[in-house]
C-alpha cells in the first residue's frame, strides 16, 4: 500500500498556508519540513490534519528553536538526508549537498532555502526542494509544496503542487 508524505519548506511564519495544505490535500502519513518556519514547530501539531509523524529541521531564519539543522531517517525503504540547505552551497549547485547525503548512506535528500522548487538527481542521490509556501521566488511566484508518494516497490513520485494566491 502506498504512503503519502507532505514535503514543504520556508513558510516564514505564514502558518495559514501550511494549515490549508494539511486540511485540503491530506491525509498524509507524515509531514516533512525543510526549515525556516519561524516558530512553525510550536504550532504544527495542533493544526487540523497534521499527521502524528513529523520530520523537521531548522533553517537560517529559525533563531529561537531547538530543532537540529540536519536529520537522517529511514522512509519506506529509503534513507533521507533532511536539511534547510544554507550550509551546502546550494545556490551554486547540488554537488556538496548530494555528497554529504551520500556519505550518510542516503538516496533521498530534501532541502529548502532557495524558495525555488527543484528535483535533481546528483551522483545517485535524488535532491528535492519543495519551494516555499510563504515567500516563493520562482516565476510565476506561486506558493509550492510537494506530495511524495512511496510505493510498495520502493518507487518515489514527487508531485509539485501550487497554491493560488
Amino acid at each position: 500500500m502506498s504512503k503519502r508524505y507532505l514535503l514543504f519548506s520556508d513558510t516564514h511564519g505564514r502558518n495559514a498556508a501550511a494549515e490549508h495544505v494539511l486540511r485540503s490535500f491530506g491525509p498524509f502519513d507524515a509531514a516533512i519540513f525543510c526549515g525556516d518556519g519561524e516558530g512553525l514547530e510550536n504550532v504544527l501539531q495542533s493544526m487540523p490534519g497534521c499527521p502524528a509523524e513529523l520530520f523537521m529541521v531548522a533553517g537560517n531564519c529559525d533563531h529561537y528553536t531547538t530543532l537540529n539543522e540536519d536529520a537522517v531517517f529511514p522512509l519506506g525503504g529509503h534513507k533521507v538526508f533532511l536539511t534547510h540547505g544554507h550550509k551546502y552551497a546550494i545556490r551554486r549547485d547540488l554537488t556538496t549537498l548530494a555528497s554529504f547525503a551520500e556519505k550518510n548512506g542516503c538516496d533521498l535528500c530534501f532541502f529548502g532555502h532557495t524558495h525555488i522548487p527543484a528535483d535533481e538527481t546528483v551522483n545517485g542521490v535524488r535532491c528535492l526542494n519543495p519551494g516555499s509556501l510563504g515567500l516563493p521566488r520562482q516565476e510565476p511566484a506561486f506558493p509550492t509544496f510537494v506530495i511524495l508518494t512511496l510505493e510498495d516497490d520502493g518507487s518515489v513520485s514527487a508531485e509539485l503542487c501550487k497554491l493560488k494566491r
